[in-house]
């Protein structure tokens, strides 16, 4: 059978705890516990692949990929600059974002 590397599979879901209980249900196909095999050796494997395969929030995976590889482009410095990029992306709190949203309503409707 074709095989892959844990480090290259990722398991998404909508809430965390989903997440966790796709990963374990994963981990349990792929190391099942019988009486036949060596439970200390499984579970040593289980262990290193556990921490070797991402879970989480399709949220969460795509933040980590925009922070990773993405960025936006800075309008104040020049063409010609090194640092062309604007702050590292990350998430706003809630009430910052709502902050935000109306100040640029404010100066797009000439409220200032």
């Amino acid at each position: 059978g074709v095989g892959c590397s844990p480090d290259s599979m990722v398991i998404l879901s909508f809430t965390n705890r989903d997440a966790q209980r796709l990963k374990e249900r994963a981990l349990d196909y792929l190391f099942p516990m019988s009486e036949d095999n060596d439970n200390f050796a499984t579970q040593l494997w289980r262990n290193q692949t556990s921490q070797q395969l991402w879970s989480g929030t399709m949220h969460a995976f795509s933040l980590a990929i925009l922070q990773k590889y993405g960025s936006c482009p800075n309008p104040e410095s020049s063409a010609s600059s090194s640092k062309s990029f604007g702050p590292p992306l990350r998430v706003l709190p809630a009430r910052e974002m709502r902050n935000r949203v109306s100040a640029s309503l404010k100066r797009l409707l000439g409220e200032q």
